[in-house]
């Protein structure tokens, strides 16, 4: 996943095969949040929550976050119970580069003006939007060094992707439009052929007295 915000929420869900037994035993216990690894781990109520525990003031670049369940009696960590590991991408475009819609640029925001390229990095696939308006090249090399590809061979890629997602977008977009000329077309004609197939029919003549 991509963030465009240095924050996110953390929202959990517990699966178990006896959900309301589980909670009769739990309700007392917190979920515990570890964010890229770390030994600190922020806790929230398992059970009963008015909003959910924030992270703020994310660095642009790789992350990621996993949670575990505590025991109701001695709240200590189920090692079972931990969550598989959610990676995700913080890309704020805070230096005004004007991908991901950031402000300053010149484009609109409507979806003709952005494409969204699934990059695979190792094992993962990270989804990465752009501007039309954006600087390609410098999007890419942003990308590059944040996923840990610094090199040439990586931005002239991604530089090259951005184009030809974009080029895509275009002849989709003439092709739409070839379309429905077309379409328009064919519908005037048929009209026009029925109402020259169409008898005329001469008014009846009213008289007053």
């Amino acid at each position: 996943a991509v963030l465009t915000t240095s924050f996110f929420d953390l929202q959990y869900n517990v699966h178990t095969s006896d959900t309301e037994l589980f909670e009769d035993h739990f309700n007392h216990s917190y979920a515990c949040g570890s964010l890229d690894g770390n030994d600190a781990h922020a806790c929230w109520p398992l059970y009963n929550v008015d909003y959910y525990p924030r992270w703020a003031s994310l660095d642009d670049g790789v992350h990621t976050v996993e949670a575990v369940v505590t025991h109701p009696n001695s709240a200590a960590e189920i090692e079972g119970s931990w969550s598989p590991v959610r990676t995700f991408f913080v890309y704020t475009a805070s230096d005004n580069s004007n991908a991901l819609g950031a402000p300053g640029g010149s484009g609109s925001g409507e979806n003709d003006d952005v494409v969204v390229l699934s990059i695979d990095v190792g094992e993962t696939t990270f989804t990465l939007p752009v501007q039309r308006s954006a600087d390609y090249t410098h999007v890419a090399e942003k990308f590059c060094a944040q996923t840990g590809v610094a090199n040439h061979e990586c931005v002239e890629a991604i530089t090259r992707e951005i184009f030809t997602e974009f080029q895509k977008k275009e002849q989709q977009a003439f092709a739409n439009y070839q379309a429905s000329k077309q379409a328009a077309a064919e519908t005037a004609a048929a009209e026009a052929a029925a109402a020259a197939a169409a008898p005329y029919t001469f008014p009846t003549p009213q008289v007053s007295a």
